[in-house]
């Protein structure tokens, strides 16, 4: 029971933490979101060009690789 009541108190803790963030959220700007759009956009587009860089040359080894009898 001891544990019980200490989960409970933990987890109210954390619902007062919840709330305290959520008061001081606001929301962002018109330029705020679209500075944070273009930022994940170019980062999404930097991972696929680099994934894209790694994988033509994996796949030609690998074909080489498989050609071999």
């Amino acid at each position: 029971m001891k544990d019980l009541n200490q989960k409970i108190e933990e987890l109210k803790e954390f619902l007062e933490e919840c709330k305290r963030v959520w008061l001081v959220l606001k929301k962002p700007t018109r330029d705020e979101f679209l500075a944070v759009a273009k930022v994940t956009a170019m980062g999404i587009s930097l991972l696929g060009i680099l994934g894209y860089i790694i994988h033509v040359p994996a796949t030609y080894i690998k074909g080489i690789l498989k050609a071999k009898p």
